[in-house]
């Protein structure tokens, strides 16, 4: 009886438009009859106008179970779920929709290869893509990301044709030209990987992660102070970049110029606190001689080191040595 009534008050206040207080009988006739799908359509729209995410996705898919093939809230199923970062619920709403067979909307395949994406499923993406662009050739970003996502499978061959199609269309964009450079240094083609910076620096003279590439082709060809310089150029734009300080202390440690060497593992140090770069400072000063430094460096190490056991037995046994 008290069904009933609320059912008969839910569809007056439908006919005059009165959604809120509809929505608030539709969720006490819900708790009495938590399997009626009907109800669940009636409040799934409710729920997702007011932001209410989880809920609006809960009453889709107890809905769905009684109506599985509905395609517009399988849709609705994949919309709402992408906008609340549930990306396997969302995949599983668009296989769903590709199993139905009715007609698939044009970015149907982008939006399986984006979720793809977002749950690490390289290959299913790239796959998603290119059944995209089969469709739609012209979008030169996706070109991109594809290009992108065979190199991370390791199609180096595959990446690199994507990326010089794309080049072809778009002479000055500097974000494949550095993609490109990064390939052919992967596949050790470092003289195609200079001539490609080349062109990317043409475009951007200062390009951090450009330079950063070049420092490892020369380095990586014997061309330590052309690597040097390289650093250098990176390190005038970002004066804290990681890497390039990491790489410029190497270099020194390798020249033998330890004093330049000591002072960036210091820097590195103190950017990021990992004590293998105050091992390296102690075995440097030891090198010139600065024992007691050494020496302080070593005790530190080997009294905060405990949690990572290699670097201190490391610093144990240099204690030993030098007692």
């Amino acid at each position: 009886e008290n069904i009933a009534m609320l059912e008969k008050l839910s569809y007056l206040l439908m006919r005059e438009e009165k959604v809120e207080e509809q929505s608030k009988i539709d969720q006490k006739l819900f708790f009495l009859k938590p399997d009626n799908a009907k109800i669940s359509e009636r409040l799934i729209n409710w729920f997702e106008q007011s932001g209410n995410l989880q809920n609006a996705i809960f009453h889709l898919k107890n809905y769905l179970k009684s109506y599985p093939y509905d395609y517009l809230r399988l849709k609705q199923l994949a919309n709402v779920a992408n906008q609340a970062g549930m990306n396997s619920l969302e995949l599983s709403a668009l296989k769903k929709l590709e199993e139905i067979g009715s007609q698939l909307d044009l970015d149907h395949h982008l939006k399986v290869g984006r979720a793809s994406l977002s749950l690490g499923q390289q290959e299913r993406a790239a796959m998603a893509f290119q059944k995209h662009l089969s469709k739609n050739p012209e979008s030169s970003g996706l070109h991109f990301q594809l290009a992108k996502l065979y190199r991370q499978q390791g199609y180096l061959k595959k990446a690199r044709l994507t990326l010089i199609e794309i080049l072809q269309q778009d002479k000055g964009n500097p974000l494949v030209c550095y993609e490109l450079a990064s390939i052919f240094f992967d596949e050790k083609n470092y003289e195609r990987c200079l001539v490609t910076l080349d062109r990317l620096f043409k475009i951007k003279p200062f390009h951090v992660e450009g330079n950063e590439l070049l420092a490892k082709v020369h380095y990586q060809q014997g061309h330590n102070n052309l690597a040097m310089k390289a650093l250098d150029q990176v390190l005038q734009n970002e004066p804290n970049h990681l890497d390039a300080l990491l790489m410029q202390a190497r270099l020194y440690r390798s020249e033998e110029i330890h004093e330049e060497a000591c002072r960036l593992y210091e820097r590195l140090f103190k950017l990021t606190q990992k004590e293998e770069y105050l091992l390296e400072m102690s075995l440097i000063n030891i090198k010139l001689g600065r024992n007691t430094t050494a020496k302080k460096q070593l005790q530190k190490l080997s009294r905060e080191t405990e949690v990572n056991g290699k670097l201190y037995k490391m610093a144990r046994n240099i204690l030993r040595q030098q007692a």
